[in-house]
């Protein structure tokens, strides 16, 4: 500019905004939010649906196991019944001989759900494991 002279110049400032985000202590519901509104790169996107279906999963099997384990429960509580009509007076005769055949059948269900609450426990330890692995090797931009 030449001296004594003004003039007007308008300038724009920018500034780079990064936002971080731990999926570790995010819900689904936020990951979910951060899909919808398409915040983050495809890169990111993608590392969102896989967290939440790698999640979902785990949810899906702590679910059946919870499952597994009321009704192993549920029989159990059950089998002490059926153990005391056995040492107690019963009047019915065709009741009581029915009840050792109870007790076999349920023992026989004890031992499924046994074994099925076991395969569901190693299916949750890898899903969470798998869980982990994959958020803490996760670095997207």
């Amino acid at each position: 500019m030449p001296a004594g002279k003004t003039a007007s110049k308008e300038v724009v400032e920018e500034r780079d905004a990064v936002q971080t985000v731990s999926l570790t202590n995010s819900d689904d519901q936020q990951m979910r939010f951060f899909l919808q509104t398409n915040v983050g790169s495809p890169k990111v996107q993608a590392a969102l649906k896989q967290a939440i279906e790698l999640r979902t999963r785990l949810a899906t099997t702590q679910r059946e196991l919870q499952q597994q384990q009321r009704l192993l429960g549920d029989i159990t509580q059950d089998q002490v019944r059926l153990r005391a009509n056995l040492e107690g007076d019963a009047t019915d005769g065709r009741r009581l001989q029915a009840l050792p055949r109870q007790v076999r059948q349920q023992e026989t269900e004890i031992e499924k759900l046994q074994a099925t609450i076991k395969q569901l426990q190693e299916a949750e330890h890898l899903q969470k494991k798998a869980h982990e692995i994959f958020l803490g090797a996760l670095d997207v931009e």
